[in-house]
């Protein structure tokens, strides 16, 4: 399972953990009252904790993988050269065998010369006449013609040699540089998937963190609202009891369960139909159901408040113009 995927979850686990204790309340406002500062600040905080030992385990097992890459890289290199090496004292050992095989032959050569010629001076000195000493002189210059021939030979053979050597030196140079420029390619295309790698994966991070401060704000925001929501419903319910009290003394009774219709559709008890009507319909444009179709736990409890919403505005319908179809004639 990926970093990603497990970051994912642990926000999903916890939203859900907190929309749960919420949908567990009966009533709206003691929904929202339930998210309290302080365990806002303990699942920021936890969240923190666990997004950095994250993070840090991804930097580390990222560093441990460049560290083996460099380590096989170096290798691979140490063994290319040792193999380069081993190759030119091969040839270096060829060379020299090479010259000892051509200074055998000139010396053998050089022998031969010193041997005829001492044949020749040794014809010479017993007179054998001018025929032999034709025939000798004859036997002679073929034998230098031959030499000659052979010096040509091996001449021709060790430039041939060495031709045959300067090609396999050079292929063998070729070789080695196309395979540095494989891999030095095939190092960059590593390079270049691990920096987007790493550009996805931050993206990802980012992507979780900006959410992650979304659903906080979120619930600071409820939070916000239902400590707001819960002084509108103190400062109406103070309302309602001071109205009470005036009302009373005019001689009208006080009844808990419309000053508590009166709460939910946050007004101040004893306000005119006109007023209901009007706080009726603004709450249902901002607490209508199907303005939250992605959530359902959302939508399950705007449903419930639109409920509340309706039946307070029924009820005060019925007390204040006589029922519905009759508030309009007032």
């Amino acid at each position: 399972m990926s970093i990603t995927r497990r970051i994912r979850e642990v926000v999903r686990s916890n939203l859900n953990a907190l929309l749960d204790r919420a949908a567990q309340l009966g009533d709206p406002a003691q929904r929202l009252e339930e998210f309290t500062d302080a365990d806002l600040e303990r699942e920021l905080r936890t969240r923190k904790d666990r997004r950095k030992d994250t993070e840090q385990s991804f930097r580390l097992r990222d560093e441990l993988d460049r560290e083996r890459e460099r380590k096989a890289l170096a290798d691979e290199l140490a063994a290319r050269a040792a193999a380069q090496k081993s190759d030119s004292k091969r040839y270096a050992e060829e060379r020299a065998s090479e010259h000892q095989r051509e200074q055998a032959a000139r010396a053998a050569e050089r022998d031969a010369r010193v041997q005829a010629e001492r044949q020749r001076q040794a014809d010479a000195a017993r007179g054998n006449g001018s025929a032999t000493e034709a025939a000798a002189r004859a036997a002679r210059e073929r034998q230098a013609e031959t030499s000659r021939a052979s010096e040509r030979a091996r001449e021709e053979a060790r430039a041939s040699e060495e031709a045959a050597a300067s090609e396999r030196a050079r292929r063998i140079r070729e070789a080695a540089a196309r395979e540095a420029e494989v891999e030095a390619e095939r190092l960059r295309a590593r390079e270049e998937a691990a920096a987007r790698v790493r550009a996805a994966e931050a993206e990802r991070q980012s992507g979780v963190r900006a959410r992650a401060a979304r659903i906080e704000a979120e619930a600071r925001a409820r939070a916000a609202d239902a400590e707001a929501a819960s002084r509108r419903a103190e400062a109406a319910e103070r309302e309602a009891r001071a109205r009470a009290r005036s009302r009373a003394a005019r001689g009208m009774r006080h009844d808990v369960k419309i000053a508590q219709y009166y709460a939910i559709l946050e007004l101040s008890y004893g306000a005119e139909y006109d007023e209901v009507k009007i706080a009726y319909r603004k709450l249902m444009r901002r607490y209508h159901p199907d303005l939250f179709g992605q959530d359902a736990d959302k939508q399950r409890m705007a449903t419930q408040l639109s409920q509340s919403l309706t039946q307070a505005h029924n009820e005060l319908e019925i007390l204040l113009v006589g029922g519905p179809n009759k508030g309009g004639n007032r």
